[in-house]
């Protein structure tokens, strides 16, 4: 790797973004699989565009404005379209985005806190006023009074900006690079814990590819429990067998240290792979206006 190269992995990737013309613009494809026993129980495949707007270094960190387009739906399961229809007005409010970000790359402040509360606001007053008295949606909207009132948690514990802020626009010279917490799907009362680390796989003097992964600390005792009240059942007895996988594979342009694609994944399976879980983003450069 030559020197370029090794300063912008080891300084922040986003300082050379300061010879780019912004907005930088991505597209995103986000799919989301439950199988059990070789039966695919719910599928989503979605896509949208993400917009780097604008990014400025500062002595903490940076600030970040993103903006998010709608999302698309690519593939579904025909009796959850009405549920999936109503859950993407959730991501309204998060259209636009401004963060301050520490040197790691994590959220630490969300600057238009005011603007995103008043999107939410309207929306609940606007397309889901209808859902206001439904008791089986109750949790979700209060959920996101919560998560739209006070958003910063809400945006670290999302699994999309966790594979796209730290590892890309933060500063890595040791490792762990950085930790996160993760929401397990098959165990929804459970989160774990994950460091991550990172290795080169390959440099070019056009690109760089790395790959990052995690090392997760989970209570597996706990967790064996769970199983055997959850699924032990349903998978005629089968042993606990839990395995996870969270893994992310990058490639910069070298000259400018702006990612040019992304590939993460985050899979879950038990009982000897009767029930999985897959999560994975797609993110591919698309241009710098």
């Amino acid at each position: 790797m030559d020197d370029t190269s090794q300063n912008m992995f080891t300084e922040g990737l986003s300082l050379y973004t300061q010879v780019l013309k912004f907005p930088l613009s991505y597209k995103v494809t986000q799919y989301n699989e439950l199988n059990m026993k070789g039966m695919i129980l719910n599928v989503t495949k979605t896509e949208f565009d993400f917009n780097i707007v604008s990014f400025n270094k500062t002595d903490e960190g940076a600030i970040i404005h993103i903006k998010l387009g709608s999302h698309r739906l690519l593939e579904y399961k025909g009796i959850f379209k009405e549920f999936i229809d109503f859950m993407s007005l959730f991501n309204i409010p998060f259209a636009d985005i401004q963060l301050r970000l520490n040197s790691k790359g994590i959220p630490v402040e969300v600057l238009n806190q005011p603007e995103i509360l008043t999107r939410w606001v309207n929306l609940r007053e606007g397309e889901l006023k209808t859902y206001l008295t439904d008791n089986s949606v109750k949790p979700i909207i209060e959920g996101a009074d919560k998560d739209f009132s006070d958003s910063l948690q809400a945006i670290k514990d999302s699994l999309f900006y966790q594979f796209l802020l730290p590892p890309v626009y933060g500063e890595c010279s040791h490792k762990p690079i950085h930790k996160v917490i993760v929401q397990s799907q098959l165990y929804q009362s459970e989160k774990f814990p994950v460091a991550i680390e990172e290795n080169f796989i390959s440099s070019t003097p056009q690109e760089v590819e790395i790959i990052q992964a995690g090392k997760f600390n989970i209570d597996w005792g706990k967790l064996e429990t769970l199983y055997d009240k959850q699924y032990k059942v349903i998978c005629n007895d089968a042993k606990f067998d839990y395995n996870v996988l969270y893994q992310a594979k990058y490639r910069y342009l070298t000259r400018y240290g702006v990612m040019r694609d992304c590939i993460a994944e985050f899979l879950e399976d038990t009982a000897n792979k009767s029930i999985v879980s897959k999560q994975t983003f797609n993110i591919q450069f698309i241009k710098n206006n």
